[in-house]
């Protein structure tokens, strides 16, 4: 897949529908063209076929961002500058990886089995690496968007460990319980209400997204036999007993989540490229 490369004019992607978007940053179509691609180019690095679930998401994602771009100031502009040219090395160290190696390995997953304790890492890597800081970045584009002035390191103070997903999952919620922003059409909104619920990959099982992410990555599970005893702080004592098969189904349902957050997050730096100036990002390797 092609990625974001450091150079004199910046971090910069060889794509077309990236420099056509440059051109003009809060053109919508172009925004869309941006985030489809994208979109489509993780899906078939997972080795997944790409769908038109997530279309009305990508509008909502584009159509936020422009109005987001109308409501930055010269304060904001500097947070988020520092927080996408050097903060990311402390808070968000895989803001500028190539998602190739996590998307190839949930296609790789899919055709072995027996791999339980690598679906459990692979999901607990996605959801703090990918899941949580993009619906951080998405809330806070929401929240400006709607003419609020907070900056990204404010938003940030409300998970100082940066490791829930009750945060922004809750403040995503709120916002949109609220009707904020409220210039998205009917599509736009029921995209984001798409994402929202394909956010709950196990809760057919009656497990949050948050409980999952603290279980793995705190390793509160065992291995049984071939289940996994996962122990869940909104459950009883004891904990629940997972399959194999339950265990895949979780893995495999986040890949479009996990694509549509990626084009998100592209759509986010074109918007800051395209509204501030190339992003100057020194040497990340």
């Amino acid at each position: 897949m092609r990625w974001f490369e450091a150079g004199d004019k910046g971090m910069q992607m060889d794509m077309k529908e990236w420099n056509e978007a440059l051109k003009d940053v809060e053109d919508l179509e172009r925004m869309i063209a941006l985030g489809k691609k994208v979109h489509a180019n993780c899906m078939r690095a997972a080795g997944t076929k790409a769908d038109d679930r997530f279309d009305g998401t990508i509008m909502a994602f584009a159509h936020i961002l422009h109005h987001m771009l109308d409501e930055m100031d010269q304060e904001l502009w500097a947070d988020l500058r520092w927080n996408l040219e050097e903060q990311w090395r402390f808070t968000e160290p895989a803001l500028w990886e190539c998602p190739d190696p996590l998307l190839k390995a949930h296609s790789t997953l899919d055709t072995v089995g027996g791999t339980s304790l690598l679906e459990l890492q692979q999901m607990g890597h996605d959801l703090l690496q990918v899941v949580r800081p993009n619906l951080m970045r998405l809330v806070w584009a929401m929240t400006v968007s709607s003419g609020r002035k907070v900056e990204m390191h404010g938003l940030e103070g409300a998970d100082p460990n940066g490791v829930s997903l009750l945060v922004p999952l809750a403040l995503l919620d709120r916002l949109m319980a609220s009707g904020t922003p409220d210039f998205l059409d009917e599509e736009e909104a029921a995209g984001l209400w798409q994402l929202t619920m394909a956010l709950e990959v196990a809760s057919t099982d009656g497990i949050t997204l948050d409980e999952l992410s603290r279980c793995i990555n705190e390793r509160q599970y065992r291995f049984e036999g071939n289940k996994v005893r996962m122990e869940l702080y909104m459950h009883s004592s004891g904990g629940v007993g997972v399959t194999p098969k339950q265990l895949g189904r979780w893995r495999s349902s986040m890949v479009p989540v996990l694509s549509v957050l990626i084009a998100f997050k592209v759509m986010f730096l074109a918007s800051a490229t395209g509204g501030n100036g190339p992003l100057l990002v020194g040497p990340i390797g």
